[in-house]
């Protein structure tokens, strides 16, 4: 659900709202003081999977067969990826979050611990899935076409950020090291009209709700464009997106 921490085999999911954020704001503990080993490099990886469905819970019910070489053939091109480059600290854009965290550990246990094409296994014994603003109904027109969406393309345009579902797109981080939970940081309910020189919408209603809209998908940061109502987007982002995205993201 939406907004709400959902447990995982490794430990309590957070909420957040942009990948570089994640990435950013999940400090890693440090290894145990008392060894004398020297400092080792750590490699830190983003990685766009695409590892999103049609509809809710899919993406799990399709990792609970691991055995199903026809459907499963991009999962394991996507573990064997990752089993090859092995980043300590990974995370995985699109990739379906769903309240129970299965769809993770599957693709833990059946895909990144099983060798794939001769590539050895890859463990991560430390896990975050975070839901996202992608799927999660505003409430509000978003895209000005007289109606708010209740399914479909037209639930995801007046979404926060787009989505045919809660969770659709978002992302997860994967790691060697253990997480920080304490420390980790939400920027999900981070309204714009809250950031101090934000480029609104013309529509003060649009204005007052709009939030971080993307989850594992950066928004582009281009010139915007008048939509009809007076609410403005970026050239090539969606519903739901600010064009001040990329500048919170370098703050």
């Amino acid at each position: 659900m939406p907004g709400t921490l959902a447990p995982s085999r490794r430990g309590a999911l957070a909420l957040a709202c942009t990948a570089l954020a994640a990435m950013l704001a999940a400090p890693l503990l440090p290894a145990a003081t008392a060894s004398a080993d020297p400092p080792r490099e750590v490699r830190f990886a983003t990685f766009n999977v695409s590892m999103f469905r049609a509809t809710e819970g899919e993406l799990a019910n399709d990792l609970a067969d691991a055995g199903d070489e026809a459907q499963d053939v991009e999962v394991r091109n996507v573990a064997e990826i990752i089993q090859r480059q092995r980043p300590d600290v990974l995370l995985l854009n699109e990739f379906d979050d769903d309240a129970e965290g299965a769809a993770l550990e599957r693709f833990q246990d059946s895909f990144l611990s099983i060798g794939q094409r001769g590539a050895d296994p890859i463990d991560y014994p430390y896990a975050v899935a975070f839901s996202s603003n992608t799927g999660v109904p505003s409430g509000d027109d978003l895209n000005n076409n007289g109606s708010v969406g209740t399914s479909g393309r037209a639930y995801g345009d007046d979404s926060f950020g787009f989505g045919e579902f809660p969770g659709q797109y978002a992302f997860a981080l994967l790691s060697m090291y253990p997480i920080d939970h304490d420390d980790l940081r939400t920027f999900q309910l981070f309204r714009w009209a809250d950031m101090p020189g934000a480029r609104l919408p013309d529509d003060p209603g649009k204005a007052a709700v709009l939030r971080r809209g993307a989850g594992g998908l950066p928004a582009v940061e281009q010139e915007p464009r008048r939509r009809p109502g007076g609410c403005r987007r970026p050239q090539g982002a969606r519903p739901g997106q600010s064009p001040d995205s990329a500048r919170f993201r370098r703050t």
